[in-house]
């Protein structure tokens, strides 16, 4: 599991590459530790993010989400990577800014929600016009062990379960272009865009009152999107790795194709 996850992190792995945002949001850019935020993501203002005992402080919150999503039902379904089951997993990294800067290891950590499975075409992506997103069902299996003896777990758990509680809404998306944010980080890094598609997330930090996830609450300006060869039930590994898909790959004829996505930005969130 810890290495299919390493694999996954695509959030810090562009960590470097953000820019400052003069937004009304939560957004701070990820390459800019002078930057900070305006708001407060929905369910975190209750916490006190000062740890003691040397571990470091939550100060701050990225978000990236995987799933498999098979073409032919047109749905999110569960995977398996190298004998390991995998369901969608919205991923919760939390620290201090120079985990989110700098790839500071000791800075911050990730925690992984597991979701209870999948989800069809909702439609808040069918009114945003996007290829493809889902609803993603609770109730979740929260894993903060990575963060043992770096961030105090149970601040980090208790952050978590409020964003995953019964009611708060996830919705994750896919759209053929890249947001405009999540493409000037990625060109400004030096990285090709081929291998990189859009999306982006919606949900109840937008409208904590909704029922359901609207398309107006789906952002995809600071959203990028990797995809993994997938069959459909299994990622597919090639001399025991797991083998990137291209932008030609996972969009053809204008439809998402079967592939084990990864979802993030290029933004992370200030705690006030």
């Amino acid at each position: 599991m810890n290495t299919w996850r390493s694999l996954a992190l695509v959030a810090l792995a562009l960590a470097a590459c953000g820019k400052t945002e003069d937004t009304d949001t939560t957004d701070t850019a990820a390459g800019d530790s002078d930057s900070s935020a305006d708001t407060t993501p929905a369910g975190s203002d209750t916490f006190d993010s000062a740890a003691g005992g040397g571990l470091a402080s939550i100060d701050a919150i990225s978000i990236s989400a995987e799933f498999g999503y098979d073409a032919a039902t047109m749905s999110a379904v569960p995977a398996s990577f190298d004998g390991t089951a995998l369901n969608p997993t919205i991923t919760f990294n939390l620290g201090e800014a120079g985990f989110f800067t700098q790839g500071d290891e000791d800075l911050g950590c990730s925690v992984f929600a597991t979701a209870a499975g999948g989800g069809s075409m909702a439609p808040f992506a069918t009114e945003a016009g996007i290829l493809f997103g889902f609803e993603v069902p609770g109730p979740f299996t929260i894993d903060a062990s990575g963060c043992e003896g770096i961030v105090d777990v149970a601040e980090a758990e208790a952050i978590v379960g409020e964003l995953t509680a019964d009611g708060f809404l996830w919705g994750l998306g896919i759209q053929e272009d890249l947001g405009a944010d999540a493409e000037d980080a990625i060109t400004g890094a030096g990285v090709d865009l081929d291998g990189f598609i859009g999306g982006g997330f919606a949900g109840s930090w937008v409208d904590p009152e909704a029922a359901a996830v609207a398309a107006a609450n789906y952002a995809p300006d600071g959203g990028y999107v990797n995809g993994i060869e997938f069959d459909g039930t299994n990622v597919v590994l090639n001399a025991g790795q797991a083998t990137q898909l291209m932008t030609a790959d996972m969009i053809v004829g204008g439809e998402l194709q079967t592939g084990y996505y990864i979802v993030a930005e290029v933004y992370y969130y200030t705690f006030q």
